[in-house]
């Protein structure tokens, strides 16, 4: 739901896959542009010890991000894209370079076994469509789950990213 400054409600539109989404994430707003990442089923690890499962057992990590922009005039919106984007981070838009950037999970989802996380960047503003501008693999392992921590981007291009370890640095080769 967008409400106008007068109060009234712009429009309200279902985002996400309507078949195991959700989020806990703060949505990103910029322009007429709002963006929405699923978090739902993200696989946290258990703590402390003995605490259980951090997800129900039926809910996998299918991730995903959609933006929605609202009409010009105010009168309504649309789903401008999804993208089958597995964030484990909170995306975070540079107004600067017009880029969204995250930290997706790729391959297991098990907490307790391999992962890997890769640096993604995405072209949210000069596309009709989702599109990733560039990926760049930070490493594979529980030391890099970035737990849906955001990160931060400074000038030049370099990304701060928290993980259960430290700060990664990653900038533009």
């Amino acid at each position: 739901m967008v409400a106008a400054e007068d109060d009234r409600t712009v429009c309200r539109i279902p985002v996400l896959d309507s078949n195991g989404s959700g989020t806990e994430n703060s949505p990103i707003g910029a322009g007429n542009s709002v963006y929405v990442a699923s978090t739902y089923g993200y696989p946290y690890p258990a703590a402390p010890d003995g605490a259980g499962p951090a997800q129900p057992a039926d809910a996998p990590f299918g991730g995903g991000l959609t933006r929605v922009d609202i009409d010009p005039g105010g009168s309504g919106c649309a789903i401008r894209w999804n993208a089958g984007i597995r964030s484990a981070a909170v995306p975070k838009l540079s107004v600067a370079d017009g880029m969204l950037y995250t930290v997706e999970r790729a391959g297991i989802l098990d907490p307790a076994r391999t992962a890997s996380w890769i640096a993604t960047t995405s072209w949210p503003w000069t596309r009709r469509r989702a599109g990733v501008a560039g990926r760049l693999r930070l490493g594979t392992g529980f030391v890099f789950d970035t737990l849906q921590m955001a990160g931060n981007a400074t000038a030049g291009g370099v990304w701060w990213q928290g993980t259960v370890t430290g700060v990664v640095r990653i900038a533009p080769r």
